[in-house]
């Protein structure tokens, strides 16, 4: 009797789904909210949600962008049919192979391709999937002679996982972020905070030591080590160097030194996962020296008149563009909006004071940002990011910063935070 797969949702992952469950000899049928997302792909169905019949199938395969209230998922789930998130999919075809996993609101990407650069630089064969753009289902239909696999983890991702894979992982931070779909900041902390459910037992967990001061309850009666800047701390900074057990391992790139930022945080989350692999201090320490940080992570494009600009178009949260803040002694102009997720601005104002002189908001988020915020910070409403630029460039000073970090998704006026960035780029290039 033949075996019947739905997808449900069909992007990247689900198209890598597709290929997998094909190979697998199911037959394989697709259902997302676009519709006819596979018209020109041989050997797959599409039916819409609303004509979805979930009786006739063994298994469902969901992609990690559907929203819990999403029709399809929500008839599979009243079904008897067994769904499987794409990651945990893909987990289980892999070859045997170290897996390193890697979450957390911000800075995931970057601690991702941080350790596999360190790891491939040291001569160990590794490769960076997951949330960082390589679907876990394709790299296993592709897999070759990697030894380890740095997998970025989203909550949506992790929400979906089943076994104890993880050979290590690392939970970065938490902070306001998807209130829309999660709805509560409990709730979206404890979809984080289960990525330490799959490890395996002689694995290692590590934790940022915010995650501990903020959501003790929720980790109660797990297993876990802590980095950070404290004495509890058994991987931590003294802003000069990092420490493991009070033994200096080598000193921070000399730009980090001297104050507390995300870069130091994230590359004592790097070292905690490296050095569990065997990565000497010297390895890590000459990796590290020669990593390039992914772009759109506040990053300089250009000066202009005295005025330098920023592209921090990954900065899609709260905290993210807090943090991109705090990165600069300069006085700040702030582009800011997008597609809104769910978390109020007023938390800017008090870190915002004495620092940002002005913000420039853009898209669907623009007005509420305004209304939470020009009594204290002059907000002005753009209709297009040029608008914002050249708005920016006028309310700007010599020996200001003009930065784009936005808080929020791209989606409402571009396809992608790089497609903001990029076009971010152009226009200050144009100038």
């Amino acid at each position: 009797m033949e075996k019947k797969a739905l997808i449900i949702g069909f992007g990247v992952s689900g198209q890598s789904s597709a290929q997998a469950l094909l190979k697998q000899g199911y037959s394989v049928t697709v259902t997302d909210i676009k519709p006819e997302p596979c018209q020109n792909i041989p050997n797959v169905e599409f039916v819409s949600p609303e004509d979805l019949d979930v009786s006739e199938f063994d298994i469902a395969i969901l992609s990690p962008g559907v929203m819990p209230n999403d029709l399809a998922y929500q008839k599979t789930r009243a079904s008897n049919c067994r769904i499987i998130g794409e990651a945990q999919f893909g987990l289980s075809l892999l070859k045997p192979i170290t897996l390193l996993g890697i979450t957390g609101t911000n800075g995931k990407t970057t601690v991702t391709l941080m350790v596999n650069h360190i790891l491939n630089y040291a001569g160990i064969n590794s490769v960076a999937i997951g949330n960082v753009g390589i679907p876990v289902t394709e790299f296993a239909l592709k897999q070759n002679q990697e030894k380890v696999a740095v997998v970025e983890l989203s909550s949506y991702q992790i929400d979906t996982l089943e076994c104890q894979d993880f050979d290590a992982v690392v939970l970065l931070n938490v902070s306001p972020d998807h209130l829309d779909r999660y709805g509560t900041m409990e709730s979206y902390a404890n979809s984080k905070i289960k990525v330490l459910d799959h490890v395996k037992m002689s694995g290692e967990s590590w934790i940022f030591e915010s995650c501990i001061e903020n959501w003790s309850s929720l980790l109660k009666g797990k297993n876990y080590k802590i980095f950070g800047y404290g004495n509890n701390c058994i991987i931590k900074s003294d802003l000069d160097h990092i420490i493991f057990e009070e033994n200096i391992e080598t000193f921070l790139p000399l730009e980090y030194r001297g104050r507390c930022s995300h870069n130091i945080e994230n590359i004592l989350a790097a070292f905690s996962l490296c050095r569990f692999l065997g990565i000497s201090s010297q390895q890590f320490a000459d990796g590290l020296a020669h990593f390039k940080k992914p772009s759109h992570r506040i990053e300089f494009v250009r000066e202009h008149s005295g005025i330098r600009f920023f592209d921090d178009s990954k900065g899609t949260n709260i905290d993210a563009v807090m943090r991109a803040v705090e990165s600069f002694k300069e006085p700040i102009v702030l582009i800011a909006g997008g597609l809104h997720k769910g978390c109020s601005y007023k938390t800017w104002l008090k870190p915002f004071k004495g620092r940002v002189k002005s913000i420039h908001a853009i898209g669907q988020a623009s007005h509420q940002i305004k209304a939470e915020l020009n009594e204290e910070i002059p907000v002005d409403v753009c209709v297009t990011l040029e608008d914002a630029v050249r708005s920016a460039l006028n309310n700007a000073q010599k020996g200001d910063v003009v930065l784009l970090s936005p808080g929020c998704a791209s989606w409402d006026m571009f396809k992608s935070y790089v497609h903001r960035g990029e076009e971010f780029k152009k226009i200050v290039g144009s100038l």
